[in-house]
């Protein structure tokens, strides 16, 4: 089965669409886990309907607060979805409408996970990419995400598709550059922070990978790739987000500096560092129920002592393949691994503590679980080593 690797990740997909369908449908589950979920909705079908049924291009240039201060492209799909789920209730009268939404929100989930079973596969091994599967789909944040109507979850399946493609592309970076390959991933990169501006990290990350080839490139072949994934982004950004195309400095100015300020505090000028320690804890507790919820704030409190072996053997497992190297074959899981922990510590640091909810970990912690399975790097290694020394 292993060896028919299409088939294989049909089977993973598929998988995993049971696995995150099943409570939806045996349970009923038609409730909302965040009051943001509401809001999202409303927003995706009106900028849905405008855009696409009224030919208004500028119909997504308001909208609430919390609206303008995230990027649209992702509620251009939450939308689509709405009504993807409105079209099959007049086939299905017997189903609820929530439930059709979140067993088409399980899809996206689902191609996620495939996914990153393929991102895990191609820079590790098939094996680690099977563990990865499972690790993913009982991690908390995941099932959190995987049926909730929110942002997070199309910005996770483009920023795994960017990830992909910026492996392939760190393995075969030679002369002349891979354009069609860079071309993919600005695209792809673009679509995720046009979802959400948590994957900004692809773009520094895209930058070391290929600053840090030794292969002898013309440098100014290199500021060519930077410059076209930079303008590929942009292009995305800006041609989702028709308040950018009104006030492009103004919509920039409420994605970021109005999105970090709120009633409760917080800001650019803010420096809760206290708080923000959550992000070397909160992401190692991989498989705790205790402390996920998407209704209120997390506090450190909340963690109980099986939370903290979590966090203990997850720096262990993190110092062991440290001190092993593997950072060396799995360069990509630790470039963005160290970019996404510091963009997200920055972003905790301008927040106030009541306003941390646990969906802030989720790319942290889809990461370390990446980085943490490059411990079958040598294993599988060593098996292939010794499969070729038998077969001859």
């Amino acid at each position: 089965m292993l060896k028919n690797s299409t088939l294989t990740t049909f089977l993973v997909f598929f998988c995993a669409l049971g696995f995150i369908a099943a409570p939806i449908i045996c349970a009923q589950d038609i409730y909302f886990y965040c009051p943001d979920e509401v809001l999202f909705l409303r927003q995706g079908q009106q900028i849905f309907q405008r855009t696409f049924t009224e030919k208004d291009l500028n119909g997504n240039c308001g909208g609430d607060a919390m609206v303008r201060r995230n990027p649209r492209f992702a509620l251009y799909i939450l939308g689509g979805l709405d009504l993807a789920a409105q079209k099959t209730q007049k086939i299905l009268y017997n189903v609820d409408r929530n439930i059709i939404r979140k067993i088409l929100l399980a899809v996206i989930a689902a191609g996620s996970t495939t996914l990153f079973y393929l991102l895990v596969k191609t820079s590790v091994s098939q094996y680690a990419g099977m563990i990865a599967v499972m690790f993913l789909l009982i991690n908390p944040y995941f099932q959190l995400i995987s049926r909730s109507v929110l942002l997070e979850l199309p910005m996770l399946f483009f920023t795994l598709c960017a990830l992909l493609e910026l492996v392939y592309l760190e393995k075969k970076l030679q002369y002349p550059l891979p354009w069609k390959s860079i071309l993919r991933f600005g695209f792809l990169a673009g679509m995720a922070v046009s979802c959400k501006l948590y994957a900004f990290p692809l773009y520094p990350s895209f930058l070391i990978i290929i600053l840090s080839q030794k292969t002898k490139f013309v440098l100014k072949d290199r500021i060519k790739a930077v410059f076209l994934i930079v303008f590929c982004g942009l292009a995305i950004f800006v041609v989702t987000n028709s308040s950018l195309r009104h006030n492009f400095f103004e919509g920039i100015k409420d994605m970021t500096i109005n999105h970090l300020s709120n009633k409760n505090g917080g800001g650019i000028y803010t420096r809760n560092y206290s708080g923000a320690l959550n992000i070397f804890l909160y992401p190692f507790a991989l498989f705790g129920q205790t402390p996920f919820t998407m209704s209120r704030e997390i506090k450190l409190t909340d963690l109980r002592m099986i939370d903290f072996i979590g966090v203990f053997l997850g720096y262990l497992l993190l110092m062991y393949n440290l001190i092993k190297k593997n950072f060396i074959v799995n360069k990509v899981a630790y470039v963005w691994g160290a970019n996404s922990f510091i963009f997200m510590w920055l972003v905790m640091v301008s927040l106030p503590s009541c306003t941390y909810i646990s969906k802030i970990f989720l790319i942290p912690s889809i990461d370390l679980i990446w980085i943490i399975l490059g411990m079958f790097q040598d294993q599988q290694t060593n098996l292939n080593d010794k499969k070729a020394q038998s077969s001859q």
